[in-house]
């Protein structure tokens, strides 16, 4: 093997090691900070980072069963040019929203709502990533149907038809995610926070679809002008941050020995929002290449992938380096939506393949349809 070669397989962004490998980092940066200090630097770059990686990948199944990817699809949201632009919006009425209960309401009645809604969510997220865990160790209890019913609902306003099918395997990732689940409601842990702060991302990145780079660009450069007014211009986004206790955000411990301990924090949506427009350049580079590569990933150059990755790197680096500066917290999209951005613009210029960028339409039938004659052959 030469030298191009094994350069090219040590990149391969496909290698199901490298999964493992970002869920080893994960507990090994859950863990060492329990023992002896970490840099928080050091504990934020590599959950933002795997995170991400994690919840692109999650995305991507060409290769997989029909079954698969038809729940896959189904799964996922698409994201309109218009749900891009008004996004800031509702993202600033909620905010503004939660902002106003903090001042009004009882806070034990508003952890009591909030750890109810969060915990209901976080145990489906949870479960749904357990099962993808487990599955090449208990796969075959996949086929071990339990229950299965359809279900049709009618409320008046509007009518519900959906399946309820559960298997063995559904039941095993059900039980092991209300084990932190339950650790968190009564502990309320940053170990616990963090553990489903994973999962909401990860599910994030995997479910929301943007359709094109129009709307990518739409919604991250909306999203810029949002940060920077409700943590510059206000108090509205530091203080939500810091009252509501729930994970919507990754708690990263800087002195556990001071009593109170103290802890560093990033929001959630600093990881979703670029990690979605991250996955599009994976869907792009996959959706390129895919015939070339002849169905097969570990054929596939990410290059888009890999170079918003670094550019979210370089932003996330910036983000903090600026926080100890100026002693400040810092509207986390102001540095990662420029860097994620410019960061494919600038290769696409060189290679002039602006046009195909922009005229790019993620298209998950196309890819499933690719997916499906790649098997067969």
């Amino acid at each position: 093997m030469g030298i191009k070669e094994k350069k090219k397989e040590m990149l391969n962004v496909f290698d199901p090691n490298l999964k493992w490998l970002c869920y080893g980092l994960l507990v090994a940066i859950t863990a060492i900070p329990m023992i002896v200090k970490v840099p928080v630097f050091v504990q934020l770059f590599i959950v933002s980072v795997t995170v991400i990686y994690l919840g692109c990948r999650a995305g991507i199944h060409v290769g997989e069963g029909k079954k698969t990817r038809e729940r896959a699809a189904a799964d996922s949201e698409d994201m309109s040019m218009k749900d891009a632009y008004m996004f800031p919006v509702y993202a600033s009425l909620t905010l503004f929203s939660l902002y106003v209960v903090i001042k009004y309401v009882d806070k034990q009645i508003l952890a009591a709502i909030v750890s109810f809604h969060f915990s209901l969510l976080g145990v489906f997220c949870l479960m749904s990533i357990t099962e993808k865990v487990l599955e090449p160790f208990l796969g075959h209890l996949k086929s071990v149907q339990v229950y299965k019913r359809e279900v049709n609902l009618d409320l008046k306003i509007k009518k519900f038809n959906f399946n309820v099918d559960i298997n063995r395997l559904n039941i095993v990732s059900f039980s092991v995610a209300m084990i932190p689940t339950t650790l968190h409601i009564i502990t309320k842990s940053w170990i616990t926070n963090n553990i489903f702060g994973t999962a909401f991302c990860i599910t994030g990145i995997q479910t929301l679809v943007l359709p094109n780079f129009k709307v990518g660009f739409m919604l991250l450069w909306g999203l810029f002008f949002y940060d920077i007014f409700w943590v510059y211009g206000t108090d509205v986004m530091v203080t939500v941050a810091k009252n509501i206790d729930a994970p919507i955000k990754f708690i990263f411990p800087v002195d556990l020995a001071v009593s109170p301990p103290k802890f560093s924090m990033l929001g959630l949506g600093d990881i979703v929002i670029p990690g979605v427009f991250i996955a599009l350049c994976l869907h792009f580079d996959v959706d390129k290449q895919i015939i070339k590569a002849a169905g097969k990933l570990a054929n596939v150059d990410a290059k888009y992938f890999k170079i918003c990755m670094i550019g979210y790197a370089i932003g996330i680096i910036a983000t903090f380096q600026i926080m100890l500066i100026f002693e400040h917290a810092q509207p986390a999209l102001l540095y990662l939506v420029p860097s994620c951005t410019l960061s494919i613009l600038i290769p696409a210029l060189q290679q002039k393949e602006v046009k195909t960028l922009f005229t790019y339409e993620e298209n998950a039938a196309r890819t499933a349809e690719l997916a499906a004659t790649a098997k067969k052959d």
